[in-house]
């Protein structure tokens, strides 16, 4: 028998958005598994898989996060109930740091068993974002085709802002949708390059097929070939069956591969075959395959200064470079942080029955005058913990847990205020490097023209100042 623990406070939630956590190794509270439970509100909680119908778990969970330590023993029995699980719903494993735990995830993400995996001390930042990333999947998948969602509320995967730098990034993406050419989006971790990515595929004529969404960054090297591209019965030990790759799952619809970065040189290869004829090969296979993809992919490192470093192909490079956009980080997106902040606090309470809150005009100066070098997705974790600690219904300043100064040490100073420090200094190194030529110190720091431009606005600093003023000072050093 199974035991099934439920948050009596959730119970008003849509039971077929609930997460589902497996603690096989029964640990105490402070396990990897009922971590977990407290982070997600709407979850239950149960110490072996369900022996439902496959049917009645789907309908019931949208995802499922199993702790796999080595605790754990995967026997056949757990095996293929795993297995069965993996058929009804995408799972999550939490694994340690050990080669155990290493391997064991291997030969699970082989046989198409795990969807992702965590290593611990958990990341909750990541771990949400995943879940969030499944359950947006799991309602996408569960609306009938050529049905759009249309509510008051605004959809969880809309892009929101005012500001003119995402006016601009909305009129890239109703023109890029138009074709399906390949699309390179840029920005920091944060700025939300995914919901752009499918924003572009919900208004292209794609729009009711696939949307396969995929990290490079958290796809083991060995497997990278059989998960991108699929392998035969056979290929390798512990193929027991022949298993498509993403190419062939997004058939007809839209790749977003993020972190592209990551992807090693020899896989980098295959892909740009895969962009040129769109034929895929199996390992294990000797025919090709067709497919029908749409590829978007996003980075956070300039891939220019990759391909320099030797890191990235050219070849790829100028192959996926068709359409490029650049995300804005959110300190550049001037009074777009109090948008997002009151989003989220509605995202909470639909989606997490959290108490409906507000911003005081103190931390809304405070959100304001805040950085934010995690970008949107810091924001949105900020503004989730400080209605989960804070019952109230106000959110202050001192609920957002943002940096501040310490009244004991007056040398010490805010992130926010280093940062700056830091920012304005290697602005001013840059445009005296390249004699103030703007596009060679935007490509040297990693932004754009217009980006680099706004930086140096932000910071008060005039480049031919800069130039004039470090020529000066040569002059005088010379003397």
């Amino acid at each position: 028998m199974h035991e099934v623990r439920k948050e009596a406070a959730c119970d008003r939630g849509d039971r077929s958005k609930r997460l589902l956590i497996i603690d096989p190794a029964r640990e105490d509270a402070s396990g990897a598994a009922h971590q977990v439970h407290r982070l997600m509100p709407l979850s239950d909680i149960a110490y072996t898989i369900p022996d439902k119908p496959i049917s009645k778990l789907h309908h019931t969970y949208f995802c499922a996060v199993i702790s796999l330590t080595a605790h754990v023993h995967i026997s056949d029995r757990l095996y293929q109930q795993l297995l069965r699980l993996a058929r009804a719903m995408r799972v999550i494993a939490l694994i340690d740091k050990s080669s155990q735990g290493r391997n064991r995830v291997c030969r699970l993400l082989r046989d198409g068993v795990l969807y992702d995996f965590h290593t611990l001390p958990i990341d909750h930042e990541r771990l949400c974002f995943t879940i969030g990333h499944l359950r947006g999947i799991f309602e996408h998948e569960s609306r009938p085709k050529g049905i759009r969602r249309t509510t008051a509320m605004p959809c969880q995967n809309q892009l929101l802002g005012k500001c003119p730098a995402m006016d601009n990034i909305r009129k890239q993406i109703s023109q890029y949708a138009k074709t399906d050419l390949p699309v390179l989006i840029a920005g920091e971790s944060g700025t939300g390059k995914e919901l752009v990515a499918r924003d572009i595929h919900q208004h292209s004529s794609r729009a009711d097929q696939a949307f396969l969404a995929i990290n490079c960054a958290t796809i083991p090297p060995q497997l990278a070939a059989s998960e991108l591209f699929g392998h035969e019965k056979g290929a390798f030990t512990n193929a027991i069956s022949a298993r498509p790759g993403r190419f062939e799952q997004a058939s007809g619809g839209t790749l977003f591969l993020d972190e592209i970065a990551d992807l090693s040189l020899d896989i980098q290869s295959q892909l740009l075959r895969v962009l040129e004829d769109g034929r895929i090969y199996r390992l294990g296979a000797h025919q090709p395959r067709q497919t029908n993809v749409r590829i978007i992919v996003a980075s956070n490192i300039n891939l220019e200064e990759a391909v320099r470093k030797k890191h990235f192909r050219l070849d790829l490079f100028h192959r996926l470079n068709v359409l490029p956009l650049m995300m804005p980080p959110l300190r550049e997106r001037e009074g777009d942080a109090i948008l997002l902040a009151k989003y989220f606090i509605a995202m909470a309470v639909q989606n997490h029955g959290l108490k409906p809150a507000s911003l005081t005009e103190e931390a809304e100066r405070a959100i304001l005058a805040y950085s934010w070098p995690g970008n949107v997705r810091q924001l949105q974790n900020c503004i989730q913990r400080a209605m989960a600690l804070n019952s109230s219904g106000k959110i202050d300043r001192q609920h957002l847990g943002l940096s501040r100064t310490t009244a004991s040490d007056p040398s010490m100073q805010t992130l926010a205020g280093a940062r700056a420090e830091a920012e304005s200094a290697l602005l001013s190194k840059a445009i005296r490097t390249f004699d103030g030529n703007i596009s060679r110190a935007a490509t040297e720091l990693g932004v754009s023209r217009v980006g680099l431009y706004r930086l140096l606005k932000r910071h008060d600093l005039d480049h031919k100042q800069l130039v004039n003023g470090g020529k000066d000072h040569d002059r005088d050093t010379q003397v």
